[in-house]
């Protein structure tokens, strides 16, 4: 990226943070949420699916966050889905970087 792209970037997320983060729970990590907010503005999902998707921390294999929607509508184990349906899904993996490089995890 640019030094602009980031430096937009920047300003879009201290934006975000100030109107919409407000009420997160101080054991989310903001960044990630913000980044998984902004990726699935296209799919109709709630803050609470976004929250219940969200599997970053430590031991998490890399995947912050994991999503699966079928035509178009987020599917949870409370899901009904039918059989006799066409249906086209999209399974929706995230794993969110604040810098740059890959800095393994080291076992102390």
């Amino acid at each position: 990226m640019s030094a602009n792209d980031v430096l937009s970037a920047n300003v879009n997320f201290e934006e975000w943070s100030k109107n919409r983060a407000t009420g997160l729970d101080a054991k989310i990590n903001k960044f990630e949420y913000y980044c998984v907010d902004q990726f699935l503005k296209s799919y109709p999902i709630a803050d609470e699916d976004i929250l219940a998707g969200m599997t970053g921390g430590p031991g998490d294999g890399g995947v912050d966050a994991i999503f699966f929607f079928a035509n178009r509508k987020i599917v949870t184990d409370e899901t009904q889905v039918s059989s006799e349906t066409t249906l086209r899904v999209n399974l929706e993996i995230f794993q969110v970087k604040e810098n740059q490089g890959f800095q393994p995890h080291r076992d102390q």
